[in-house]
């Protein structure tokens, strides 16, 4: 079905489905999600097309207006100026270009069905440009060998090489947020090469299902990296020098341990929280239970509390809210202020922690997660 391979063949995830051809299937057959960072991302963009198409008018803009979006602010006005005067400078530092903003680019003729979206193309005699706006501010995107961007060259090729002489194929990744701006530079013999002898193969690989696992940092954003057991079994491997004292190790694997210990820490934080999951699902683990976790007090009612204050002659205030429970103990003295605002402040439950049977605190049995979700649908609602 062509929309089996469409997910199969996505150019933002090709560093992932290239390297491990076993992913690709995997990510595919898992659901999608969305997030507030996804939709962030997708609200400047927009911005990045409406302020391009309006320095450089090659086409009427035909969104809605993003400045209306819940997601516009200061920040992100910032930063779209930022990357409208790149675009523009570099499309007039071009020798007769042509630019494209936000083209949707067929990439059939190297993998089926497969598409992509250039944020910004700058055809010139001689130069190819792919400009790629990044609004996330999580990791940090290189532009060196960017699978993405090479593929999006690809497609831009198909559409331009008939019409100008391409020598080299120029890649920048615009991260304002980061402060980050980095350019690659290779030919545009290299750019085939490497169509014909790193991405054909890993294409191909992927229809026959001829495919294995790979793991390493684009793992990152695979969606079945939780339980991969290539996955796994490479982290053990780097976990078994975490038990061993840094004088029994050599230079070389103390780089190894810190050069990856965000990957190991990733892993583990995914498997606690896939634990998590199937516990709050009514899944009973051998050795671990869910508890209640910490919780802090908190005023549920801050103008009574206030109300009482000014009543004995106590300033509760700080400016424009109400002081810490902490301080207002201490300005009235803790029994006084239990006396006379007791009612007013509780500890509410922790959220359910996964911990090991040794501990003391009280299992959260069926009962409990079923009054809890309950609680929880009652609040969406």
């Amino acid at each position: 079905m062509p929309d089996t391979h469409a997910k199969l063949f996505s150019p933002s995830a090709s560093e992932r489905w290239i390297k491990c051809t076993a992913s690709a299937k995997v990510n595919a057959e898992l659901p999608d999600s969305t997030s507030s960072f996804a939709e962030e991302g997708t609200a400047a963009h927009s911005l990045c097309e409406y302020k391009v198409l309006k320095a450089l008018p090659v086409r009427e803009y035909d969104g809605e207006d993003p400045t209306k979006s819940q997601y516009y602010d200061a920040e992100m006005e910032e930063c779209c100026s930022a990357y409208c005067d790149f675009v523009v400078e570099t499309y007039f530092k071009a020798k007769d270009p042509y630019i494209c903003i936000e083209k949707k680019l067929d990439l059939g003729r190297w993998m089926p069905e497969g598409f992509g979206t250039g944020d910004c193309i700058i055809i010139s005699e001689g130069a190819l440009h792919i400009i790629d706006f990044k609004y996330g501010k999580g990791v940090e995107v290189s532009a060196t060998e960017n699978t993405q961007l090479m593929c999006y060259a690809l497609g831009a090729v198909d559409i331009f090489a008939d019409l100008y002489d391409i020598d080299k194929v120029v890649l920048t990744i615009f991260q304002p947020r980061l402060g980050h701006v980095d350019t690659w530079e290779c030919s545009y013999d290299y750019l085939i090469s490497w169509s014909e002898n790193t991405l054909t193969p890993a294409v191909k690989a992927i229809l026959e299902d001829k495919t294995s696992y790979c793991a390493g940092d684009h793992c990152r954003f695979c969606k079945g990296k939780t339980l991969c057991r290539a996955r796994a079994e490479a982290n053990l491997e780097l976990a078994k020098y975490e038990f061993r004292e840094p004088p029994e190790l050599s230079d070389l694997e103390v780089e190894a341990v810190v050069q990856k210990a965000s990957q190991l820490k990733d892993w583990l934080e995914g498997l606690q929280a896939y634990m998590e999951k199937k516990a709050l699902e009514g899944y009973r683990w051998n050795d671990f239970k869910l508890v209640h976790g910490r919780s802090v007090r908190k005023i549920v009612k801050p103008d009574e509390v206030a109300k009482v204050f000014l009543e004995q002659g106590f300033d509760p205030w700080k400016p424009q809210e109400l002081k810490t429970l902490t301080d207002l103990e201490k300005l009235m003295g803790k029994k006084a202020f239990g006396e006379a605002c007791g009612a007013y402040v509780m500890k509410p439950e922790g959220k359910p922690t996964l911990v090991l049977r040794s501990d003391k605190r009280t299992e959260i049995g069926p009962d409990d997660l079923r009054k809890s979700a309950a609680e929880d649908f009652a609040d969406d609602i």
